[in-house]
């Protein structure tokens, strides 16, 4: 498993009366080893308005929209 985590813009939707989220990645998040804290690193070209979430990347790799 990698060691870093991957950063994720949120959105929350509704379908057919069914609220629900989605998850888009916008880059990573690498932590330093001997402190706290860390570097997030955003995708060429993006930028982000709303809330950013971190997230563990899956085995098989996240959809970017």
């Amino acid at each position: 498993m990698s060691s870093y985590l991957v950063a994720c813009k949120a959105s929350k939707y509704t379908k057919d009366g069914v609220e629900e989220s989605k998850l888009t990645r916008v880059g990573a998040y690498f932590p330093f080893k001997e402190s706290k804290g860390g570097r997030l690193v955003l995708d060429e070209g993006i930028a982000v308005f709303g809330e950013l979430v971190l997230v563990e990347p899956r085995s098989q790799g996240m959809a970017s929209d």
